[in-house]
């Protein structure tokens, strides 16, 4: 069966019935898939369990009476035609447009002949241009037939179905978007129903007129025969049996028996419909009993060819009826009689007597309805031809001419109006405005892309293109329908069927059976698993056998060849011919175009799967003949641990490049020295001298010797190289017992770092281990330390020694001390007197000596000192205020704050003046050119960089100065070539 959609709206997925619920309890239903997407993308298996639960209710319906729907043949062609509807791709294409109806758009299905789908927006834009069309028709016809203006205007225009031509009125024109059953309208989408639908029973009438509905789920296309089961009685009313109400008449086969009108029973087997008449041989007479026959009962009542001849009463005439039964009727000519044309009566006139003329003009009316007769009153029919005279005008109304009555009078202009079709004009000579249908073939190409339209020339659109293309699996088993013109969003129908082609590998015995399919099958998910020599398994982890052939790819059908196309326009033509047959006629009429179509194809192609078949075939018996597998395991990659020749180690080698081999270390055994260890690369100790002359047989033969040749390690040939407690190695030929002491000179700062010795090297290997008075006395300088004191800048005066410096409190240095005052009262101390001073001031024991410390107490000249600078003050200040109040008197309040600060400024200016010829110490005149060093640096760094932006503007000037002096150039050459050109001298 076809897959169910494709991108159509009708997709694989399950369509799941009100009973869900109960079919998953009783194991009969399907299970729910986990998402919506997951059911939407459901497998293939899942699009015929969604088939199978949409006939759900039917089934149960059977179920439950007891009956096996599976033997009923024609209830399950009835289910067929509606799994066609459901899985045929052709219904999820719509006509008009030829696009994909998606499950999500608004869609109409015909109700009447073809249960097509097509999309709502399309079928409106038809029939309202269809209807439009129509009504053009007739108002133009009202115009030149003005009596017939009202029955044009009271006619009922209708449109028809695209592909059945069923008609609709044009009141059904659809508006509105419901599900297939009617009764929902604009229908939510649901991935677990089948699109457009409600998901609701169905509960459409269903055919024959049983009463019942059906019991589907809303579905497309017709509705199957009634499931119920009644008691209904055969044709002749003889048998009453259990049947489907589908089908409830049925004939039971025996005798019908009825009695005809003749007396006789009915010999046929029991019947629909009335009885045939008897048949039962005899000799009948005739209606007037002068001629005998041999015939059936049934046609006994017959007539004769004879003339009936009998006297009638009058005894005048006979009888001209033929063959009658009964009576012979009275004389024609008794009563009273008339002359010819009527106007005088003769009374009492024999039946024998013939009727005299009465001379007069006959006057009758003659058959144009205009003039009368002008002859003599006569016997017969008065001429047909009136050849009196009569102003006639022209079919076309637009000329006039007398002529004789009975001649029809046509003028020579040709109409220009144009046909039913508007593309061509009529042309009919003195046409009556009712032009004939167009002669000429449409010919304009049809929506498919692939023809032209076949019918004859027409207005509004052309219907779609009635021709179908047929899509098959790769085998042939399944196959669907797609209009013309969809052969490009052609899909394989989804086939059930095992799949051909035998697979060629070693496992095709244990792997299940995979469905039809284009392009190649696939692979072979087992693993190798082939015992090898090696005693492994092959460890390739797919199968390494050659694929089956593959299947050709799917390729979309070719468009429908030209012999369809000429059955088609053939079909059209036969379809308008009959354009007033019926519904059921029309859409049978296209349903045998149809096959007609399809067989004037050529020949269906061969299955795509059967040269593949054919040729995996060939592959196995070359295979069965030769008696080997379809492949060569590739080698063993099994890692196996091998250890080198020399023992030092294993590693992991594959099992296929296993060998003896050589490691990276050497070889590490000691030698006879006993000092070191042989050096060769890795190889395979030699037992005696046979093992040696096979390695030396293996070298002279060429090339590296075999590693599993075994040789002796080489003879030790090296210097000692043993440590004699230094970093020197011995430099004397490999020997045994200690080595001598080393007697090389090595340098080696002194304690106190400022003093580089020169030891042997015994000696100072010695004082390191020894760590005692002989080491201190032996790398001591004989110098005094000079390094820094921790709590002062005096440097050490002790002579080389290792460690801190001792006493670092008991400086014997002089240092200047000063009093607080500026006086200045100096004095000279021991630094380690200042040490002590600053602390029993609670201050740090680390000073700077670069300032004086102020530790000295101020005396009585600092007094006297410090009270003469405070009147001079006070006099500078008061000469000051003075001035100050002379020049300016508002501001006598500021000037005293002035000279405060003026005062304090300078001697601020005073204090860093002398502070800046005070002595630096190392650390600040360090920092202090340090500081210098990174000013000269940044001052280089900015000059390179004006210098490099400087020639950047040069150059750039001088690149624009070349270009303006190009350009100036090439115009004054313009120029000159303007004026100096030949053409110009005149």
């Amino acid at each position: 069966m076809p897959r169910i959609g494709g991108n159509g709206p009708f997709r694989r997925g399950p369509v799941l019935s009100n009973n869900s619920s109960d079919d998953e309890a009783n194991g009969t239903g399907m299970g729910r898939p986990t998402t919506a997407q997951q059911a939407w993308q459901g497998s293939d298996a899942q699009a015929d369990r969604a088939a199978t639960a949409l006939f759900e209710q039917y089934m149960r319906v059977g179920r439950e009476l007891g009956d096996d729907l599976g033997k009923d043949q024609v209830f399950q062609q009835g289910l067929s035609r509606i799994r066609d509807h459901l899985t045929n791709v052709d219904s999820s294409c719509c006509l008009i447009c030829l696009n994909h109806i998606r499950p999500t758009e608004a869609v109409w299905h015909c109700e009447r002949g073809c249960y097509t789908v097509l999309h709502l927006v399309c079928i409106q834009e038809w029939a309202r241009s269809q209807v439009d069309t129509a009504r053009a028709k007739a108002a133009a016809r009202s115009l030149q037939e003005p009596a017939s203006a009202e029955a044009l205007r009271a006619a009922v225009v209708e449109w028809g179905c695209p592909k059945c031509r069923s008609t609709y009125p044009t009141a059904d024109i659809p508006r509105q978007y419901k599900c297939f059953c009617g009764k929902v309208a604009n229908p939510e989408f649901d991935p677990w129903v089948t699109p457009h639908s409600c998901g609701e029973i169905c509960g459409r009438p269903l055919a024959g007129g049983c009463g019942h509905t059906c019991l589907l789920l809303c579905h497309p296309g017709p509705c199957p025969p009634c499931p119920l089961v009644v008691d209904a009685s055969c044709y002749c009313g003889d048998k009453r049996l259990k049947r489907r109400c589908g089908h409830h008449e049925y004939s039971c086969e025996g005798v019908c028996s009825a009695q005809l009108d003749c007396g006789h029973r009915c010999p046929d087997v029991c019947h629909p419909g009335e009885c045939a008449r008897c048949r039962v041989m005899g000799s009948f007479a005739c209606r007037c009993g002068a001629e005998t026959r041999r015939l059936q009962c049934g046609g006994r009542d017959y007539q004769c060819d004879r003339v009936c001849g009998k006297q009638l009463a009058c005894g005048n005439h006979k009888c001209e009826e033929v063959c009658h039964a009964g009576k012979c009727g009275s004389c024609p000519f008794s009563g009273v009689r008339t002359c010819p044309c009527g106007k005088k009566t003769y009374d009492g006139m024999s039946c024998a007597d013939k009727v005299p003329s009465c001379g007069e003009t006959c006057g009758k009316l003659l058959p144009c309805g205009v003039h009368r007769c002008n002859d003599r009153c006569h016997q017969g029919d008065c001429t047909a031809q009136c050849r009196g005279p009569a102003l006639k005008t022209c079919r076309c109304g637009k000329s006039q001419k007398e002529v004789l009555c009975f001649q029809e009078f046509t003028c020579e202009r040709r109409c220009t109006q144009m046909r039913a079709c508007g593309r061509h004009p009529c042309k009919r000579r003195c046409c009556d405005g009712n032009c004939p249908p167009c002669e000429e073939v449409c010919g304009r190409r049809l929506k498919c892309g692939n023809h032209k339209c076949p019918a004859p020339c027409h207005s509004g659109p052309c219907r779609p293109c009635p021709l179908t293309v047929a899509v098959t699996c790769a085998c042939g088993a399944a196959s669907c329908t797609l209009p013309c013109g969809a052969e490009s969003k052609a899909e394989p129908p989804h086939c059930s069927a095992p799949c051909s082609v035998m697979r060629i590998c070693r496992h095709s015995p244990n792997l299940p059976p995979h469905r039809c399919h284009f392009g190649p099958c696939p692979p072979c998910p087992m693993p190798c698993a082939t015992p090898l020599h090696c005693g492994h398994s092959c460890a390739s982890p797919a199968c390494h056998d050659p694929p089956p052939p593959a299947v050709p790819d799917f390729k979309p059908p070719p468009p429908p060849s030209k012999s369809a196309v000429a059955t088609a326009a053939a079909a059209a033509a036969a379809a308008v011919a009959e354009g007033s047959s019926s519904t059921a006629k029309g859409a049978d009429g296209e349903r045998r175009g149809k096959r007609s179509a399809s067989a004037a194809d050529a020949a269906p192609p061969a299955p795509a799967v059967q040269q593949p078949t054919m040729e995996a075939a060939r592959m196995l018996a070359s295979i069965a003949a030769t008696g080997e597998l379809p492949s060569v395991c590739p080698p063993c990659r099994q890692p196996v641990q091998e250890v080198c020749v020399g023992g030092h180690g294993s590693t992991a080698m594959p099992c296929c490049e296993r060998r003896p081999y050589r490691c990276s270390a050497p070889c590490g055994r000691a030698l006879q020295c006993g000092n070191h260890k042989c050096a060769l690369p890795c190889h395979a100790v030699a037992d005696g001298a046979s093992s040696s002359g096979q390695a030396a047989a293996a070298t002279a033969a060429g090339g590296e010797a075999d590693p599993r040749v075994a040789r002796p390690c080489r003879q030790c040939d090296r210097t000692c190289g043993r440590a004699q407690g230094c970093s020197h190695p011995c430099p004397l030929p490999c020997h045994q017992g200690s080595c001598p002491r080393c007697e090389l000179q090595s340098r080696q700062a002194c304690l106190c770092g400022k003093t580089m010795l020169q030891l042997p090297c015994y000696q100072l290997t010695t004082a390191q281990r020894s760590q005692g008075a002989d080491a201190s006395s032996l790398l001591s300088c004989g110098k005094p330390c000079h390094r820094q004191l921790a709590y002062c800048t005096h440097p050490c005066k002790t002579l080389c020694h290792s460690g801190p410096c001792p006493h670092p409190e008991d400086c014997p240095a002089e240092v200047s001390v000063r009093c607080a005052c500026p006086n200045k009262r100096r004095a000279k101390w021991k630094c380690s007197e200042v040490q002590a001073a600053l602390e029993r001031a609670g201050k740090p024991r680390m000073y700077d000596d670069a300032h004086a410390p102020r530790l000295l107490p101020c005396d009585a000249e600092c007094e006297r000192a410090k009270a003469k600078a405070a009147a001079t003050g006070a006099t500078a200040q008061t000469k000051g205020a003075a001035a100050a109040t002379e020049a300016n008197p508002a501001g006598t309040a500021l000037v005293p704050s002035r000279s405060v600060e003026s005062l304090s400024d300078g001697m601020a200016a005073n204090a860093s003046g002398k502070a800046g010829k005070a002595r630096l110490t190392r650390a600040e005149r360090e920092a202090l050119a340090a500081k210098k060093e990174a000013e000269r640096l940044r001052q280089e760094r900015l000059s390179a960089i004006v210098r490099g932006a400087v020639m950047a503007v040069v150059v750039l000037l001088g690149l624009l100065l070349a270009w303006g002096a190009k350009v100036l150039l090439s115009k004054l050459d313009r120029k000159a070539q303007q004026i100096w050109a030949p053409d110009s001298v005149r």
